[in-house]
C-alpha cells in the first residue's frame, strides 16, 4: 500500500483536518469545529474506500465506532476528504461535506445533515463546466458556514480554491495568484491546500514551479487574493512537497511541508505566521525532526 506523508499541526486552538492519510483511508478529527460548538462531543470521522465509500464516527476518542454509512454510490478512487461547518442542519449542530475523486471531470461531493448517518446523492464539487480533474485537496469548513477546497483550475491550469455557500450543493471557482509562482510539474502538481481562521479569512498554500511553498490570503471569502509569498526559509532547500496549512485566531497561520536539503535528504518543516495581514509579515520556521534523523533519504515516492 503506497503511503503518503502528511503533517498534522495544532496551532491557535485549531487542528488541521489532514491528521493522517495512508493508501485508501483517512481519519478526520473534527476538534476545531466541534470544540467551539459542542465542547464535550468532539468526534473523529473515519472513511474507507470500498466499491463505495463508507464513513464512520466516534465520540469517545476511537474506543467505539458507529456503523458504517455509504457516502457515495458512484465510482470512487482516492483523494477522499471530509469536513464540517456550522451551516444550518436540521438533525445535527454541524453540516458535513464529503468529496472524492470519482472518475469525473471534478471531485464529487455529498452532504450529511445528521452527523454522518445519511448522505445526499453526489454532485460535482465545482462549477458544472469545470475540468479540474478529481484530485482534490482537503476540504475545510468556516465559521460562517462556507466550505472550501483546493484543486487545479477549471481550465486545467493554475490552482484555484473552490467555495460552497450552500452546504456543498453548488461551488464557485476562485483562482489563486499563481502567475508569478507558477505551479509544480512533479508529484506536487495536483493540490492547493486551504485553511480558514476564526474570522473567516481564507489562507491558501501551494507548490510553485520552483517546487517551493507559496502562500496567499483572502479577506473576502476567496473573492480576491493577496500577492503570493514564498514561505520556505533561505537554507538552500532544493525542493519541497506535501503542503499542509492550518489557521487559528485571525491572521495566525501555520504551514507544514517536507524539504530536500540535497541528495534526496528530506526533513520536515513548520513555518509559523502570526501577523498575516501585516505590511511585512514575519515567517518563523523550525525543523521538526533532529538534524541527524531525516524523515527520508532517497525516498522514491518523493521523486
Amino acid at each position: 500500500m503506497a503511503k503518503q506523508l502528511n503533517m498534522a499541526l495544532k496551532f491557535g486552538g485549531a487542528v488541521i483536518a489532514d491528521d493522517y492519510v495512508s493508501g485508501n483511508f483517512e481519519i478526520y478529527w473534527d476538534e476545531e469545529v466541534e470544540d467551539k460548538l459542542l465542547p464535550k462531543q468532539g468526534k473523529i470521522y473515519f472513511h474507507y474506500l470500498y466499491d463505495e465509500q463508507t464513513v464512520e464516527w466516534s465520540d469517545n476518542d476511537g474506543s467505539s465506532w458507529s456503523p458504517p454509512t455509504f457516502a457515495t454510490s458512484y465510482s470512487v478512487q482516492d483523494h477522499q476528504t471530509i469536513g464540517s461547518s456550522p451551516y444550518p442542519a436540521l438533525a445535527h449542530p454541524t453540516t458535513w461535506v464529503f468529496c472524492v475523486n470519482g472518475n469525473w471531470a471534478a471531485p464529487l461531493c455529498s452532504t450529511s445533515f445528521d452527523g454522518g448517518l445519511t448522505w445526499t446523492p453526489e454532485v460535482p464539487g465545482a462549477p458544472l463546466d469545470c475540468n479540474s480533474g478529481g484530485l482534490s485537496a482537503h476540504i475545510e469548513g468556516a465559521e460562517n458556514g462556507n466550505f472550501y477546497r483546493g484543486n487545479v483550475g477549471c481550465d486545467g491550469s493554475g490552482y484555484s480554491i473552490y467555495r460552497s455557500t450552500d452546504g456543498g450543493f453548488t461551488w464557485t471557482e476562485h483562482p489563486l495568484p499563481t502567475d508569478e509562482s507558477g505551479t509544480a510539474d512533479t508529484w506536487n502538481f495536483e493540490e492547493a491546500q486551504v485553511a480558514i481562521d476564526d474570522n473567516n479569512n481564507v489562507h491558501a498554500m501551494w507548490m510553485g514551479s520552483d517546487n517551493m511553498p507559496y502562500y496567499s490570503y483572502s479577506n473576502d471569502n476567496g473573492g480576491s487574493w493577496s500577492e503570493a509569498m514564498m514561505v520556505a526559509p533561505p537554507i538552500g532547500l532544493v525542493g519541497t512537497g506535501f503542503p499542509v496549512v492550518t489557521a487559528g485566531s485571525e491572521g495566525r497561520v501555520a504551514f507544514g511541508y517536507v524539504g530536500d536539503t540535497g541528495n534526496q535528504t528530506w526533513n520536515g518543516y513548520m513555518t509559523i505566521l502570526t501577523d498575516a495581514f501585516s505590511v511585512n509579515p514575519l515567517f518563523t520556521t523550525v525543523q521538526v525532526n533532529l538534524p541527524d534523523d531525516p524523515l527520508a533519504v532517497s525516498y522514491t515516492h518523493l521523486t
